[in-house]
């Protein structure tokens, strides 16, 4: 049957999957491997970051590949174009992975995000009673999606009118962000 492992190891699986101080002992190495090979798994596809960890000092810092996604060959037989995507850190210390199963669509429509920041603003509650007293037809689980896709757009008004900036420098910081690291990638000996 076909299975996938995801997450930490905390292990390494090649010499070069550390960089900076401490360097991989074979010992590290022999240890993984055999429990991988013992398990029959193999490593699934991947692409992006090649170091999925660092410990964040600021001087010699260490990098390492110790997140690992591993599959059986039944996996592997079942669906040969699932790849994992190893993206930008962002705030955590280990990189995300994303498991792609078939190329990717890229999404039509933006979706809604709630932005916890709109609450505290003085006319949120208005906002959000207008609508909600207003009446529908139809079942009660129905009436409710009804007002919460009349909600929708009258907060993403209030976001216009009153957060867009907040909403832009925080995508801009995020893209600061993520070149930094992906800089750090390309060259993760330099401070």
């Amino acid at each position: 049957m076909p299975w996938m492992a995801v997450g930490d190891f905390n292990s390494v699986l090649n010499m070069e999957d550390r960089i900076g101080e401490n360097p991989v002992s074979l010992i590290e190495v022999v240890e993984f491997s055999n429990c991988i090979k013992a398990c029959g798994l193999l490593e699934l596809p991947h692409q992006g970051n090649k170091y999925t960890w660092n410990d964040r000092r600021s001087e010699q810092r260490i990098y390492s590949k110790i997140d690992w996604v591993v599959i059986n060959e039944e996996w592997l037989d079942n669906m040969p174009l699932c790849k994992a995507k190893f993206l930008t850190k962002g705030i955590s210390d280990h990189c995300p992975v994303k498991i792609v199963l078939a190329e990717e669509k890229q999404r039509s429509s933006k979706s809604f995000k709630f932005c916890n920041v709109w609450a505290q603003h003085l006319q949120f509650l208005e906002v959000i009673r207008r609508k909600w007293d207003t009446q529908m037809e139809g079942y009660q689980m129905m009436q409710v999606v009804k007002k919460l896709k009349l909600l929708k757009k009258d907060l993403r008004l209030l976001n216009v009118a009153y957060f867009k900036n907040i909403e832009t420098e925080a995508k801009e910081d995020r893209e600061a962000l993520q070149t930094i690291q992906e800089k750090l990638q390309l060259n993760p000996g330099i401070p």
